[in-house]
């Protein structure tokens, strides 16, 4: 079942093993996210994800890596992260953006 999605811009980090990096959460869905960046993790890797929205408090998520998009490629380099788990905190930041 395909989620509605919701564009955003979001500055943040991510730690995926030994690969760390920074990128922007570029879209929003209730069961994941896309980051866009140059650092791209492998797929099925765990990554613990720290958003940083200015002005509003720091949302930390974990998830597994379901897709890439390398450098190169024709889609915007980045990955999309499937959520481990339920996160009340990220779950409010979709709410207030959908």
């Amino acid at each position: 079942m395909r989620q509605d999605r919701f564009r955003t811009k979001i500055p943040a980090q991510f730690k995926a093993g030994a690969l760390s990096g920074k990128g922007d959460v570029r879209n929003v869905s209730d069961g994941g996210l896309f980051v866009g960046t140059l650092a791209v993790p492998e797929e099925g890797s765990e990554v613990e994800l720290t958003l940083r929205e200015p002005g509003k408090t720091e949302i930390v998520v974990n998830g597994l890596v379901w897709w890439t998009a390398p450098a190169g490629s024709a889609k915007r380099c980045g990955f999309g992260l499937r959520l481990l788990d339920e996160h009340t905190e990220f779950q409010r930041l979709v709410d207030s953006i959908r």
